[in-house]
């Protein structure tokens, strides 16, 4: 059963499309976001450090 919070996140998740992560500095959120750009999306980030 999928849950509802992620029923329709594949339509955000598209080559081409941009995502802003905040504290892309950190342990998480740095990878997340190559592999975000590996699927073709579009990155920025923003981090206090």
């Amino acid at each position: 059963m999928e849950h509802p919070s992620c029923q329709h996140i594949e339509q955000y998740l598209q080559p081409g499309k941009h995502c802003h992560l905040v504290g892309i500095g950190g342990v998480s959120m740095r990878p997340l976001g190559l592999v975000l750009r590996r699927m073709g999306m579009e990155i920025s980030g923003s981090d206090m450090n």
